[in-house]
């Protein structure tokens, strides 16, 4: 869990992207059911995700990630030379890049 001290610490560095999480205790609820209700809350649930941990084939996972939409993304296509990076914001592509696709997350991370 972060702390509001360290988000705004993050966000005093130059960071615009920080990850946050909930830990929830949800006896009524499963992960998908919980998944079903955020993810397609908003924008049908494209762009979301559900990732859960099994151990030794259990039933049920130990840990549970929901990822939601975001209002921006990033896309990369092509290898090497033609490799290509955009940033996608509200449906319009707002910056592109040429290059490697990883050294341009790195800085737009920052």
């Amino acid at each position: 869990m972060i702390t509001e001290l360290e988000f705004k610490s993050l966000a005093g560095e130059g960071y615009n992207r920080i990850p946050l999480m909930v830990q929830a205790f949800a006896d009524l609820e499963t992960p998908l059911s919980l998944y079903l209700k955020l993810a397609h809350s908003k924008d049908g649930g494209k762009h979301s995700f559900l990732l859960e941990s099994v151990v030794g084939g259990e039933r049920f996972g130990r840990y549970s990630f929901i990822g939601l939409p975001a209002r921006t993304l990033l896309r990369a296509s092509g290898f090497g030379a033609d490799a290509r990076t955009e940033v996608v914001t509200d449906g319009q592509v707002v910056e592109t890049a040429r290059g490697n696709p990883l050294d341009f997350i790195e800085a737009y991370q920052k």
